[in-house]
């Protein structure tokens, strides 16, 4: 015999059965027809934009960066992801971003050079996927565990 709440649901959804009908069903004969015809609602991030994060900046000039990458069509996340392309390091950089970011083959770039690249004329700037691989930052400059 189906729940309270899922016959309530049903007679919500507008259920072409009778309460009489719905009482006799089972949760999972009405949770069926309700999946059928209200499929759940998925989230799914497809985002063209390619993605750039930041690391080792201060909260407000974080903010500005932020900012313009967006404003050049990039997308701001807060870690080193898969689809991560540009990792822009500030004066401390995080040193398990760095090193994720490494081992991913993300680009690396210095504040500096970022700010370079996004004031070049757009139609000389290198698109995230064409970009050298760590421009402005040294390999040496990882910090060493002990």
């Amino acid at each position: 015999m189906a729940s309270k709440n899922v016959i309530a649901m049903m007679v919500e959804k507008g259920s072409p059965f009778s309460v009489e009908q719905l009482q006799g069903m089972e949760d999972r004969e009405c949770w069926r027809w309700i999946y059928a015809h209200f499929p759940p609602k998925t989230r799914r991030r497809t985002s063209s934009k390619p993605e750039i994060c930041f690391t080792g900046f201060r909260p407000s000039d974080r903010a500005n960066m932020e900012k313009l990458a967006e404003q050049n069509g990039y997308r701001v996340v807060g870690s080193v992801t898969v689809k991560l392309k540009v990792l822009v390091t500030g004066e401390a950089p995080g040193p398990v971003k760095l090193a994720k970011a490494q081992q991913q083959g993300v680009t690396i770039l210095s504040a500096a050079a970022f700010l370079a690249q996004i004031s070049a004329d757009p139609g000389e700037r290198p698109r995230p996927e064409e970009e050298g691989h760590n421009q402005g930052i040294q390999p040496t400059s990882l910090p060493r565990r002990g």
